[in-house]
C-alpha cells in the first residue's frame, strides 16, 4: 500500500476515535413519551452527530421519525428521516446547543419499540479548498477554514495564494490549506487545455435533458442526453500532442445516476480518417464520480476528438460533466 494511502487511513482512524470517544447521551435522563423519548441534560450540551438504533430482534418498525431540540421555550426541528434499522447516523449541518433532545416516531410498522440514541461531536477537520478556473485561465482558490492557502503548479515552487493567478495550459495543480491547529490538507487537480475556440458537434439528433453540447467544454457544467448511448466530435482548432483525455463525471445532484461507465475515444488529424477506438472503463463511477485521467498509448497527434459513450449507469439517459485533453 502506498505511504500516502497508509497515512490517510491512519488519519481516518484517529478522526473516528476522536469523534466517538464520548457519548453525550450517556449523561442524560431519559423521559419516555408516547412514540418517543426526551433526553434531559443537567447543563447545555453541544453535538452535531446523532446515532439511532432499533432493536431488530423485534423487527424493523420505524417508518418515519423527527428529531427536535428545545430552544427559546419551544421545540425546534433538527432533522427528519424515514427508516432507522440497526444503526443510522444523522449529521447536523451546524452544532446543536441544547438541554433537551426529543425523538418522535411519527410512523411505525406495528407497535412502537424504544430507540437507542447516541450523541457525538464530530472531530474538527479541514475542508477541501474550492478550486475554480474561468474560461480564460484565471484560477481562484477559496477555503472555509481560517488557514492559509498554498499552491504548486507541476514541479514549480510552492507559493502562498494571495490573489487569482493565470493557468493557461495543461498542468497539475496542488493546493494546500494550512491551519495552525488542524494541520494541513492537500488536494490535487489536473487541468486540461484552455478550450477557447473549440467546437463540438454531434452526428445524430439529441434529446438533451440537462445542458447542451457546449456544457461538455465548461468545467462547471454538465450534459445529460436521453438514451443509452451518445457520441460527439470536438474540433480543437489545431493539432496537439496528446498524452491523454480528461473525463469528469457528474458529481452533484440527482443526475449522478446517468454517468457514463464505459466509453470509446477516437482521434483524427483531418476529421475524416479516424484512429481505432481506445476503450476505457470508469471504474466505480457510481460511488466515486471524480476526474479521470485516461492515458493514451504514447503521445498521439490529433486535431479532432470523438467521444462515444458505450455504456452508462442508467438505461434511460447518459451524461458527463466535461471533456478535455492533456
Amino acid at each position: 500500500m502506498p505511504e500516502a494511502d497508509k497515512a490517510s487511513l491512519l488519519g481516518l482512524g484517529e478522526l473516528l476515535k476522536e469523534t466517538f470517544a464520548t457519548d453525550l447521551a450517556a449523561e442524560a435522563y431519559c423521559q419516555p413519551i408516547e412514540h418517543g423519548v426526551i433526553l434531559n441534560f443537567d447543563q447545555e450540551v453541544c453535538f452535531d452527530l446523532i446515532g439511532l438504533k432499533e432493536d431488530l430482534t423485534k423487527g424493523q418498525r420505524v417508518a418515519a421519525f423527527r428529531l427536535e431540540s428545545y430552544s427559546q421555550d419551544q421545540w425546534q426541528t433538527l432533522a427528519e428521516g424515514t427508516t432507522i434499522g440497526h444503526c443510522r447516523f444523522v449529521r447536523l449541518a451546524t452544532p446543536c446547543h441544547t438541554t433537551k433532545l426529543r425523538l418522535v416516531v411519527t410512523q411505525t410498522r406495528g407497535a412502537y419499540v424504544p430507540i437507542q440514541i447516541q450523541l457525538y461531536t464530530q472531530a474538527k477537520t479541514l475542508q477541501p479548498p474550492v478550486i475554480h478556473r474561468d474560461p480564460t485561465g484565471w484560477v481562484t482558490l477559496e477555503t472555509q477554514d481560517e488557514g492559509k492557502l498554498f499552491y504548486q503548479i507541476d514541479e514549480a515552487a510552492r507559493q502562498l495564494y494571495e490573489k487569482p493567478f493565470l493557468l493557461d495550459h495543461s498542468a497539475r495543480l496542488q493546493v494546500s490549506v494550512v491551519h495552525p491547529q488542524l494541520g494541513e490538507l492537500q488536494v490535487s487537480r489536473h487541468f486540461g487545455e484552455l478550450q477557447q475556440g473549440w467546437q463540438i458537434t454531434s452526428q445524430a439528433p439529441l434529446a438533451m435533458l440537462v445542458g447542451n453540447l457546449d456544457s461538455l467544454l465548461d468545467e462547471n457544467g454538465y450534459l445529460v442526453v436521453q438514451g443509452e448511448t451518445f457520441a460527439c466530435e470536438i474540433d480543437m482548432q489545431k493539432e496537439k500532442q496528446l498524452h491523454g483525455i480528461l473525463i469528469e463525471p457528474i458529481s452533484r445532484g440527482e443526475d449522478i445516476v446517468y454517468n457514463a461507465e464505459k466509453l470509446a475515444v477516437y482521434l483524427s488529424r483531418d476529421g475524416l480518417q479516424w484512429s481505432q477506438p481506445y476503450i476505457y472503463t470508469l471504474d466505480n463511477v457510481a460511488h466515486l464520480p471524480n476526474l479521470r485521467e485516461l492515458a493514451l498509448p504514447g503521445v498521439q497527434v490529433a486535431r479532432y476528438l470523438r467521444i462515444q459513450i458505450i455504456q452508462g449507469l442508467s438505461l434511460q439517459a447518459v451524461g458527463l460533466a466535461s471533456i478535455n485533453v492533456y
